[in-house]
């Protein structure tokens, strides 16, 4: 099985207000990166929310995710809500703090995605996934354009326990830029893979696109 983790318990302080609610035509930004996952065909979504989680729950309502929130997020950081997520597809833990899971999973990998890339495209996920099953190796598989690094990342069972003993200082990069870690890079043809938003004119950007492409 593989899952998807979308992180959507940031601050959004760059934004002023909370960029995972922001408008996209008919759905916000955390529906429309939800809506391509499911199409994708990940067998399971879990969102992981922190700040305003009530809201970005309210907003996903009736979808088939699982919400998730991160109790420590604001003092831990991104790594908190990685290291949620992986609690969550190989353990089956919960939302509840003391939840430690039930111990086990069907869940190989997961695709780490960012909960502020709206332009997230269902094919480069297929190709992410496609690439893994070709494979079947340890190895963490990250989108690039050019020389370019991007997201979502996939991240097969063989690294959790590594990334959950990061301490709390650390970042995710320290596992997939160590040297010692096996990296395969999947070349993509847009930069889809490198846009999120940030700022407002981040946001300003991605609606130009999209009234663009419309």
């Amino acid at each position: 099985m593989i899952s998807a983790v979308v992180l959507a318990a940031g601050l959004s302080s760059r934004m002023g207000e909370s960029k995972l609610l922001l408008p996209l035509g008919e759905r916000t930004v955390i529906e429309q990166i939800v809506f391509q996952l499911f199409k994708s065909g990940v067998e399971e979504i879990v969102v992981i929310t922190g700040h305003e989680g009530d809201s970005v729950a309210d907003a996903l309502e009736g979808l088939p995710v699982r919400i998730v929130h991160n109790f420590g997020y604001a003092q831990g950081g991104m790594l908190s809500s990685i290291k949620t997520g992986i609690q969550v597809v190989s353990l089956g833990g919960s939302s509840n703090k003391n939840d430690a899971g039930i111990g086990h999973s069907d869940c190989e990998a997961f695709l780490l995605c960012l909960g502020d890339q709206p332009s997230l495209q269902r094919g480069v996920v297929e190709r992410l996934i496609e690439t893994f099953s070709a494979h079947r190796d340890d190895e963490i598989i990250i989108p690039c354009h050019g020389d370019a690094k991007g997201h979502p990342i996939l991240i097969p069972a063989a690294f959790w326990q590594r990334i959950l003993a990061l301490p709390v200082e650390s970042s995710l990069r320290d596992v997939t830029l160590d040297k010692a870690t096996p990296v395969r890079l999947v070349q993509i043809e847009n930069d889809s893979i490198l846009l999120n938003i940030n700022t407002p004119e981040d946001y300003k950007k991605e609606l130009a696109r999209r009234n663009a492409r419309s």
